[in-house]
């Protein structure tokens, strides 16, 4: 954890002002920066090696695919996929302590759920529930009748949290003190609340399906992205334009987005 540098007593840590500058731009601090000018971040894969000495260096991880294979039939991707899936999830399950799932009831939480009650006789679910409001990128935020819906389904010992702006505001000191960097995805609130009534309950260890939808393209907008591998020589006019624009429908967005040159296309994907 990145707060736990602040512990050390022979280490002054200082502002990242750059960083401070990016969070309200793309919701996190952009690797390989962190909130603090002497904290690096390693890349995705990456592995720092430590001697005795302090004397360190990085590599990364080299794929474990190999992409110059034959591509597979849709049957044998997907049973290619189901058995890693399952031999993933069954092997964290090992542990002392009982352990839970987040469980949304989206496809993610839900094959995660899934694959461990069959190992798991007594599997404690958790959810947090929200006001009916939307988002651009996700859609209906609360998905708790779908999940307890699943639950249901798997047979699991099922908690739905109720997220209400009293709550984030009661509990908003210890949210931040618990973070190791400041951010900006609402998600947090909510996995800080389960995180909360799982250790109430003794529950130590939570299996989540974060990730998914950069795997499986779960974000709205990703259908617009087929489009986006033109090159186009259009020069925009509205710098501040970007995908966040939401008083603009999503097809109109994606359309004038198309346009950009690539560089600039990337940047109003992503930018607030």
């Amino acid at each position: 954890q990145v707060r736990s540098f602040s512990t050390l007593p022979h280490i002054h840590l200082s502002l990242n002002r750059q960083a401070i500058w990016d969070i309200p731009t793309f919701l996190w601090v952009p690797e390989p920066d962190s909130i603090w000018n002497e904290v690096g971040v390693l890349p995705p894969g990456g592995v720092i090696s430590v001697n005795r000495d302090g004397q360190y260096r990085t590599f990364e991880l080299d794929v474990l695919c190999n992409l110059n294979s034959d591509p597979l039939t849709d049957d044998v991707a997907i049973d290619h996929l189901r058995s890693t899936l399952r031999d993933s999830i069954h092997k964290r399950l090992l542990s002392d302590m009982p352990v839970g799932c987040f469980l949304s009831g989206g496809l993610d939480s839900s094959i995660v759920a899934a694959m461990m009650r069959e190992k798991i006789e007594y599997l404690d679910t958790f959810c947090v529930s929200f006001d009916n409001s939307k988002d651009p990128f996700h859609g209906v935020f609360d998905e708790s009748a779908s999940a307890a819906q699943f639950a249901n389904l798997i047979g699991s010992n099922h908690h739905t949290i109720k997220a209400t702006p009293k709550t984030v505001k009661s509990e908003l000191t210890s949210i931040v003190s618990a973070a190791d960097q400041p951010f900006a995805v609402s998600s947090g609130f909510g996995v800080y609340l389960v995180g909360k009534l799982a250790q109430e309950l003794g529950i130590k260890v939570l299996l989540s399906g974060d990730c998914a939808d950069e795997l499986f393209g779960g974000y709205s907008w990703y259908r617009y992205l087929h489009n986006s591998a033109t090159v186009s020589s259009v020069k925009d006019t509205e710098t501040n334009f970007s995908f966040q624009n939401v008083a603009v429908s999503e097809e109109d967005r994606a359309r004038s987005i198309n346009k950009f040159e690539p560089a600039r296309r990337a940047w109003a994907w992503h930018y607030y």
